[in-house]
């Protein structure tokens, strides 16, 4: 289900992730009534971190790896004669690409970009 709106009070309140007395970027885009845009949840399989400077590829992390249901070579299912599923790097390298490009972007010199493996 996905729900577009006002910022939830669970995120949104005192302590929240959305709090604008804390992340100044929330206040101007307007505050506790800026609309939040969530997708429909995914099952993750195998999670990166992609870290960027200058935009160039720095270092490649996998991450928060579940042994018993990760799809990566020291995954259980991996041991159990299950393929193992990759990182498309395709994808990773036209996204940074894209970043690069970008208008919004072009004063930052460093991020780290997520990518995950979901089922469809």
């Amino acid at each position: 289900m996905c729900v577009f709106g006002p910022v939830d009070e669970q995120i949104s309140g005192e302590w929240g992730l959305l709090n604008p007395e804390i992340y100044p970027l929330v206040s101007n885009s307007g505050g506790r009534l800026m609309p939040v845009h969530c997708s429909e949840t995914v099952e993750m399989n195998s999670e990166y971190a992609v870290y960027v400077v200058n935009y160039s590829i720095r270092h490649i992390s996998h991450y928060m790896c579940k042994k018993s249901s990760c799809r990566c070579a020291d995954g259980d299912r991996a041991t159990k004669g299950d393929p193992v599923l990759h990182l498309n790097m395709d994808v990773v390298l036209d996204a940074v690409r894209r970043m690069s490009e970008s208008k919004e972007t072009e004063s930052l010199k460093g991020y780290r970009a997520d990518f995950v493996l979901a089922r469809k």
